[in-house]
């Protein structure tokens, strides 16, 4: 991740910027991570092609795309590598900005103590009644602040500020602006999640602006107030694995755990100072106590 967020001279002068890189040390550093990588993701797919592997219940992602990799005809032009592509953008793109929107929702329940009540309230009450070890994701699925929650956490916290850079196909007019043919354009989310003509008190957690204000209004893609995930054809495909894993997560950890600031600590000493890369982090990791919930 740092390498992909660091400056690359080469993104700037394709013809002579690798010489720059070269002397720099970032090609270097960069194909030394290719190269685990590839062998990471070769691993696996030896793995799922071992034939005394024991057969899953239920097809893997890998499985998948090995069985239309044996099953083209012959001349077609899905090979290893695609698969070790895609298994990158699932690597890379999932998990860190996953995590990245969980700790900045632990983050803001901490500063606001009303909106963690409530919600432990509401994922204990519901989950309360299954009696089993985990909040499983039908469970999840009811919670209706829980998904206001994650709303408000990617509004004030979308992990990625600037949307996947754009580049115009034709010449249009935005706003008086004229934008030319293969113009990079980017879409500056944190602005438009803060934006005062759009949002009410737009500084504060407050997960039930969902609820009344801004009813009917989601990250889907269709609605522009509120756009994480991006929109039309360049959309997240990880949107719908984001949001299951964010609820599952943070579910299971309010239910099973009341949590606290370290000793000495308020509220008012948390740190939301962020760190600038391909994700905005906590540039000052969270710290918290947890104590289990009987």
């Amino acid at each position: 991740m740092a390498m992909l967020g660091s400056f690359s001279a080469a993104d700037f002068f394709p013809y002579v910027g690798w010489i720059v890189d070269f002397f720099t040390g970032l090609h270097a550093r960069r194909e030394k991570c290719f190269h685990e990588f590839d062998e990471f993701y070769q691993m696996v797919i030896d793995e799922h092609l071992d034939p005394h592997r024991p057969v899953p219940e239920n097809e893997y992602i890998v499985d998948s795309m090995l069985r239309l990799f044996k099953n083209q005809s012959d001349g077609g032009i899905l090979t290893q590598d695609h698969i070790k592509a895609i298994l990158m953008n699932v690597f890379l793109g999932a998990i860190d900005t996953t995590s990245v929107t969980l700790v900045w929702a632990m983050t803001e329940l901490m500063k606001n103590p009303r909106v963690m009540k409530k919600l432990q309230a509401e994922i204990r009450s519901s989950a309360g009644k299954i009696n089993k070890p985990l909040v499983e994701e039908t469970v999840c699925e009811n919670l209706k602040y829980l998904k206001m929650v994650f709303k408000e956490t990617l509004r004030l916290h979308p992990p990625a500020v600037l949307l996947i850079p754009h580049l115009a196909q034709k010449h249009i007019k935005i706003g008086g602006y004229d934008v030319y043919p293969n113009t990079r354009t980017h879409v500056n989310v944190f602005a438009i999640g803060r934006d005062p003509e759009t949002w009410k008190n737009p500084e504060e957690f407050y997960p039930e602006r969902f609820e009344n204000e801004a009813t009917g209004i989601d990250f889907g893609g269709r609605d522009f107030e509120l756009l994480p995930f991006g929109s039309g054809r360049r959309v997240c495909p990880g949107m719908t694995m984001a949001t299951v894993a964010f609820e599952f997560v943070l579910g299971n950890l309010l239910y099973h755990f009341d949590w606290k600031l370290p000793d000495g600590m308020e509220t008012e000493d948390l740190s939301m100072e962020e760190e600038l890369g391909l994700t905005v982090e906590k540039k000052i990791p969270l710290c918290l106590v947890p104590a289990k919930h009987i």
